[in-house]
């Protein structure tokens, strides 16, 4: 209570200030006043993401996805490097089956970024959802080898990918097998 009457005398005397209407909202109990804080920050100030990132949250949870993905895609492009609002977005994507887009985006970004772990596991997951499972083992395949040529290919971590892609297919009986 203490913590929401000092936000409430700082938006008293500043009440268009987007960081504390975002703030605010994130203390509220109920989905609907918190929803109203949010959209006062997005439209006291576009360009701050945190109160869209917030909105998709909630439309994720009510199962709208659609919109959802336009107010997490405007979230990432406002905080490009922000990890768990491109995390959201993905899985919002995911859901939505974009999985060609997706698969062509990551295959660029490995391109670029030949050994990222991050990317590499997305795309295994977003092949498999699309039912591309002999393409998903080609690619981790590729991945552990393009790791063993940079000189970072240990017998644990061949393993660890290889026990990913099991894991990833469901094919839990063979972890422990797989080294």
């Amino acid at each position: 209570d203490k913590l929401i009457s000092a936000y409430d005398q700082m938006l008293a005397k500043t009440p268009e200030d987007s960081k504390l209407l975002y703030l605010r909202g994130r203390l509220c109990s109920t989905k609907s006043q918190s929803t109203t804080y949010f959209n006062r920050a997005m439209t006291s100030d576009p360009n701050n993401p945190y109160p869209q990132f917030a909105l998709a949250y909630g439309l994720i949870s009510a199962g709208q996805f659609d919109e959802a993905r336009k107010l997490a895609a405007s979230a990432c492009k406002l905080a490009p490097d922000h990890s768990q609002m491109r995390e959201q977005l993905l899985e919002i994507r995911l859901i939505l089956k974009e999985y060609d887009s997706l698969a062509r985006e990551l295959r660029a970004k490995l391109v670029a970024e030949p050994l990222n772990m991050t990317n590499h596991t997305n795309l295994l997951r977003i092949l498999i959802a699309a039912g591309k499972t002999d393409e998903a083992k080609q690619a981790n395949k590729q991945y552990i080898k393009r790791i063993s040529d940079a000189g970072h290919g240990t017998a644990a971590f061949t393993g660890q990918m290889k026990r990913t892609l099991a894991y990833f297919l469901g094919d839990s009986s063979r972890l422990p097998d797989l080294s």
